[in-house]
């Protein structure tokens, strides 16, 4: 069992009936950082996150509903860095008695997917606000041209070539 978790690039993990560490795979220790289980072990696990906060939801979701799926969470490394997992886990309890022996649980790392999203929505933050300075200004452009037309000494008009109607006119041109 143990060289197929370590096999796999997702992270597995196992933690006891009062959430304590009791297993990490090799993924699962990459992710964030540490050479050994022990040492990760040695660690609060309200670290391992960004925002110490979604532990706590995340244990409230697990004794509310027994499991929580898809949740997406910002890890902290043991470097400081963070990344981004997609996380998932379940309580297993013991069928006679119902009490939770364990839990195990599995982090799929999204951390290129959300850079990649963020980056998006950047860019598309970036565009809109290029659209609307290009909208203003071609506005801007609109009411000089506007201005230009309505108050020259000559009559102007436009016409549609095709039909032969008058589309617009300056005031000079309405007056002849």
């Amino acid at each position: 069992l143990v060289s197929v978790t370590d096999n796999i690039s997702e992270a597995i993990y196992r933690t006891g009936p009062n959430h304590e560490l009791i297993f990490a795979n090799r993924a699962y220790l990459r992710m964030s950082g540490y050479s050994s289980l022990e040492e990760m072990q040695q660690v609060p696990r309200e670290q391992l996150y960004a925002q110490p906060a979604d532990r706590a939801r995340l244990l409230e979701l697990m004794a509310r509903n027994q499991y929580f799926r898809n949740e997406e969470i910002e890890y902290r490394r043991r470097d400081g860095a963070a990344w981004w997992g997609l996380t998932n886990s379940r309580a297993v309890r013991d069928e006679v008695t119902g009490k939770v022996l364990y839990h195990v649980g599995s982090v799929a790392d999204i951390t290129e997917r959300k850079q990649s999203v963020d980056e998006i929505r950047k860019l598309n933050a970036s565009l809109e606000q290029r659209i609307a300075e290009r909208t203003a200004e071609l506005t801007a452009s609109e009411a000089r041209l506007r201005t230009i037309v309505d108050h020259a000494p000559e009559a102007i008009v436009v016409f549609d070539g095709d039909t032969g109607k008058f589309l617009s006119s300056n005031v000079h041109a309405q007056e002849l």
